[in-house]
């Protein structure tokens, strides 16, 4: 019979794996013959290593029970719990044996994670059908959680620059904080704008106001530190998470960050634009900041930044706010 197939959901490859060697050897010639891509291991743990080493690769996994072993069952418990470890989706997985002699462990296999089963002696047509079906399935469900993961990023992401937009940077950033507190580690939040970006987007247009935005991100992201994050909050303004860094360590890259915006040469309808900007430091105190606190004390900063000539770093301690409140800065 020929399997048509794979013309709409692409190549099945099978992962089979039994402890009986005529066993395996009878199922992975049916399958062979339904043009199913099969790779075979009669070894257990060379099984998952294979699983492993290339975890998008199959589509189905059929573990055989003709031989009762419970390392078949503890395999299933083990391909399900190392999927959830890792956030992968459920691989289907189907059982195969006889009713005489694995009624049992049908029922545990399916309870501990399997998808469904089918009865050996093998009937071509039914195993065809059957594991059709249970792929058909999982490559719906893939495309529908591809289709989540899409619309979550989009949510979470700034359209322009691709940076994480400001609701996403705020979840990154109270994670930061609770990781700081919980473990007593240095947390340091850059707030930085560009300067005088009003007078770009009337000067040159909104066009080029986006492609400066678009430029001044890719060159953070090429000279930011791998443990830091950026966000963009809304307009011009930015804020950078650094993680494990003191405010003494983190003037170094936020100097280096500054300088990098400075030296871009910017043209637009063969017009140099010229851009700097201003940045706010300041360095988060367990237990007396708190998210909204600490990101308006690294905006006085900036202020202070922009007060004093702009394009430089300003870094203020939380003693400098103490007797101040949010309101009056």
């Amino acid at each position: 019979m020929k399997n048509t197939f794979d013309d709409t959901y692409g190549e099945v490859k099978v992962l089979l794996l039994s402890d009986c060697s005529q066993s395996l050897q009878n199922i992975e010639a049916t399958l062979k013959q339904l043009n199913y891509h099969v790779s075979a291991f009669t070894n257990c743990e060379q099984g998952i290593a294979a699983l492993r080493a290339m975890p998008d690769m199959y589509s189905l996994i059929i573990i055989d029970l003709q031989e009762k072993n419970e390392k078949s069952i503890e395999m299933v418990k083990m391909i399900r719990m190392m999927e959830d470890l890792l956030e992968e989706i459920w691989r289907p997985i189907l059982l195969t044996g006889s009713v005489e002699n694995n009624k049992d462990d049908f029922i545990k296999g399916l309870q501990v994670g399997a998808d469904a089963f089918f009865l050996a002696p093998m009937d071509k047509d039914l195993i065809q059908a059957m594991v059709n079906a249970i792929v058909r399935m999982f490559s719906m469900r893939k495309k529908q959680l591809n289709k989540y993961l899409t619309l979550q990023h989009e949510s979470l992401t700034d359209v322009l620059t691709g940076l994480p937009n400001r609701r996403h940077f705020t979840e990154i950033l109270k994670k930061a904080m609770t990781v700081s507190q919980r473990h007593q580690r240095p947390l340091c939040v850059a707030y930085f704008d560009l300067d005088f970006f009003k007078n770009i987007n009337d000067t040159f247009g909104h066009e080029a106001g986006d492609m400066v935005l678009k430029e001044v991100c890719t060159t953070l992201k090429s000279n930011l530190r791998t443990e830091d994050s950026i966000g963009r909050m809304g307009g011009e303004e930015f804020c950078i998470c650094m993680p494990d860094t003191s405010m003494k360590e983190a003037k170094i890259p936020i100097e280096r960050y500054r300088i990098a915006i400075e030296s871009l040469q910017l043209n637009y309808d063969d017009k140099p634009i010229h851009v700097t900007a201003s940045f706010g430091l300041t360095q988060f105190k367990p237990f007396k900041h708190d998210i909204a606190s600490l990101l308006a004390h690294s905006d006085h900063a900036l202020y202070e930044s922009k007060t004093n000539g702009r394009n430089r770093v300003t870094a203020l301690s939380y003693d400098f706010f103490q007797g101040q409140s949010c309101n009056k800065m």
